[in-house]
């Protein structure tokens, strides 16, 4: 049976909950406990989670700024849950504060499935917030989906930390393709707005934001790196 535009368009975020009910889930990524496309429909059961989204959290922090511990704690568990995506070949495309579900114990969510992508080969689709698409992405270039991932977590910590991003969405594409290829101005911005956020932190969001993906480091290498709090 020939597919509709509609289930085409359904089709990824019902893969991605398939694949993580095959896999038996990961403590910080949703759990789905049903997930069919009926009569053009999405229809997904989810796991509830009490509680609030990252953006929720920044935007009720004193100066919209969460601290390098805090930030740390999420920014841990987010990468976590996506190495745990990215082993079953799946690239989130969406991450963001809004995607980010975190309960009353401080234990984090990684949801939002709609633009995942297979992993495994290069994408030339332009998805995702424009907040936290990568310089290639936006260069309309092709690009690995997972460096792509790493570099939206990179603007992740980099607005929990400073409330804000190097990229303003008014002059996106001119930041953008002046910055690709160039990575001095990225560091200059964090050093500006992220002067009081301990050296250590700032190493790896700078790793995190190499405007080069080849010398963009995987999300497990991240883990890695990330300084223990």
């Amino acid at each position: 049976m020939k597919r509709s535009e509609t289930e085409k368009r359904l089709i990824p975020e019902h893969q991605v909950a398939t694949a993580i009910q095959v896999a038996g889930g990961h403590p910080n990524v949703i759990w789905y406990h049903e997930s069919r496309i009926h009569n053009n429909l999405l229809w997904q059961t989810m796991e509830y989670c009490g509680g609030q989204n990252l953006q929720d959290i920044v935007e009720q922090a004193p100066n919209h700024r969460i601290s390098s511990l805090e930030s740390l704690h999420y920014i841990r568990q987010i990468a976590r849950g996506l190495e745990f995506l990215h082993s079953l070949s799946i690239a989130h495309l969406g991450i963001s504060l809004d995607n980010v579900f975190v309960d009353a114990d401080m234990h984090c969510k990684l949801l939002g499935f709609k633009y995942s992508r297979e992993s495994t080969c290069n994408c030339e689709q332009f998805v995702g917030n424009p907040v936290y698409l990568a310089p290639e992405v936006l260069a309309l270039k092709t690009y690995h989906p997972m460096k792509a991932d790493v570099w939206a977590l990179g603007i992740l910590l980099c607005i929990l930390l400073t409330g804000c991003s190097p990229i303003a969405l008014d002059s996106r594409w001119t930041q953008i393709l002046e910055l690709y290829g160039c990575r001095k101005p990225v560091e200059v911005w964090i050093s500006a707005n992220a002067a009081d956020v301990d050296e250590d932190v700032i190493e790896v969001l700078k790793l995190m934001l190499q405007v080069d993906p080849a010398s963009r480091p995987s999300v497990a290498e991240v883990l890695r790196v990330l300084p223990m709090r």
